[in-house]
């Protein structure tokens, strides 16, 4: 088991770790609940929007890549209600040499920050790459944020060198300037508390907002309504899909982001033909939020596997880390590290010792009660005081047991880790199931080769006295073979 968690042979390791804790976050998102749901909102550009705003005579373009005047014609839209931040997540790299209405982006971009006072973020390169010239002149008008990474998994880095990643900068904007948003809670979590390498474990929440315009709403959007049938219905396809795997998930995941969405054709109806009530619930949506513009488009594969809510656009994942650090602050959860790494193997070690000599001590007990028994074998003066005697399953098959009492553990190990330490889930399914197969090896052949033949044959192979006590425990094993 210690080899199998230290050195992750075929990924095994990692593989428990995801599945894990996805099944515990399943579990628990009906009870994320956070006043920052309602401080983020998300506009997304899909293939229908774009398609419909073309029909409009408002886009140029219509399919992607849309034109860069048609993003600056959306984001201008946004920029005019001011909101608090806007996160552009659209990965402008190099200026296209068939569109030449990049400078109409910059002064949109410009004039967002100038009249409007809008703080704009653009969706920047990996780690250490360096920027092109379309980058630099982009950095003129607007910051760019750490935004692609590898090898976290499915954390969420806050800071890798130097440099913050897009949830991070946005919580700044939100929650360290002079007046923070209301929705900014815990003590706050600042440059200073963040290492190198540290990750946020994204707690998802699965209570999707009301529909902001229900006349615009579209078809296959399943809100949760958090009654105590769909609370179980949840918690019981997560938990069984994290441990098994093979259950129809889908039909248990939440389909409805956690955060507040309005496309792209949804925003300039609005604008151009609602009502005047339509207009004052838009501009009470954006302005003074966070405002994160992504993409829904089926050829970009931008997408991030939500444990509640299946595939979702990957704008989506800034949205709720950005919500977990709004919500928590500097206790934000955290993805492991190299100290709980090293917790894990000593909880690992505690656990399998605690297995092999709690199942001994269960099958060596003797069912013996003096009350049964009459009076044989007790000596004179004795009290006649019962012993306690194990059950039958306890007796027969004492990994059972041991390994309903680990399950226990385990799971209480895990919650002290996530409620009070902040760190994400223990990895419960692959502890659980080393036990389970320690428990199918005792008493096995595999577990005699290992524990009788292999001595034996190290005894016969270095040692020159054939009659030692490692032959003879041998032979006797082997039934009085040579």
């Amino acid at each position: 088991g210690w080899f199998i968690l230290q050195f992750n042979p075929f990924g095994i390791s990692n593989k428990s770790d995801l599945a894990s804790q996805d099944a515990v976050y399943r579990l628990l998102a009906p009870n994320y609940h956070s006043l920052a749901r309602d401080s983020i909102v998300v506009v997304l550009l899909d293939e229908t929007a774009i398609q419909d705003l073309y029909d409009w005579k408002v886009f140029h373009a219509n399919e992607w890549p849309v034109r860069y005047r048609d993003h600056a014609y959306l984001l201008g839209r946004i920029l005019s209600f001011e909101p608090r931040a806007l996160f552009v997540d659209v990965f402008f790299r190099r200026e296209r040499s068939t569109d030449d209405s990049f400078p109409s982006l910059l002064r949109t971009l410009r004039r967002g920050h100038e009249r409007h006072g809008v703080e704009v973020l653009l969706a920047g390169n990996f780690p250490g790459v360096s920027l092109t010239g379309t980058q630099q002149a982009l950095e003129e008008v607007a910051d760019l944020s750490l935004n692609g990474w590898s090898g976290f998994g499915k954390s969420y880095p806050l800071r890798i060198g130097d440099e913050f990643s897009t949830a991070y900068e946005l919580y700044q904007r939100a929650c360290l300037r002079q007046f923070p948003l209301a929705a900014c809670r815990g003590d706050p979590l600042r440059d200073a508390h963040l290492e190198d390498g540290a990750a946020l474990s994204v707690y998802w929440g699965s209570h999707a907002p009301e529909p902001l315009f229900p006349e615009f709403s579209r078809a296959g959007c399943e809100p949760f309504a958090g009654t105590l049938w769909e609370v179980l219905v949840q918690a019981v396809h997560g938990l069984g899909q994290g441990l098994v795997g093979g259950l129809d998930a889908e039909q248990a995941r939440v389909k409805c982001p956690y955060h507040g969405v309005i496309f792209g054709n949804q925003l300039v109806a609005v604008i151009k033909r609602g009502t005047p009530q339509q207009k004052e619930a838009l501009r009470e949506a954006i302005s003074g939020k966070v405002v994160l513009y992504g993409l829904a488009l089926d050829g970009l594969h931008d997408v991030v596997d939500s444990p509640v809510h299946g595939q979702l656009p990957g704008v989506f994942l800034h949205a709720m880390a950005l919500d977990n650090l709004m919500s928590r602050g500097k206790e934000y959860i955290r993805a492991s590290d190299d100290f709980i790494e090293r917790v894990n193997l000593a909880i690992w070690v505690a656990l399998a010792a605690f297995f092999a000599v709690g199942a001994r001590w269960l099958e060596n007990r003797q069912p013996v009660s003096a009350r049964e028994e009459g009076n044989e074998g007790k000596k004179e003066g004795e009290d006649n005081v019962p012993q306690c005697r194990p059950s039958k399953l306890a007796k027969n098959h004492p990994e059972v047991v041991m390994i309903g009492l680990g399950i226990l553990v385990v799971g209480g190990i895990s919650v002290f880790m996530f409620a009070v330490m902040d760190y994400e889930p223990l990895n419960s399914i692959g502890f659980i199931s080393l036990l389970g197969v320690i428990g199918l090896m005792r008493d096995s052949k595999l577990e005699r080769c290992l524990l009788v033949y292999l001595p034996c044959w190290l005894g016969r192979r270095f040692r020159k006295n054939g009659n030692d006590k490692a032959c003879t425990d041998c032979r006797k094993a082997e039934g009085g073979k040579s």
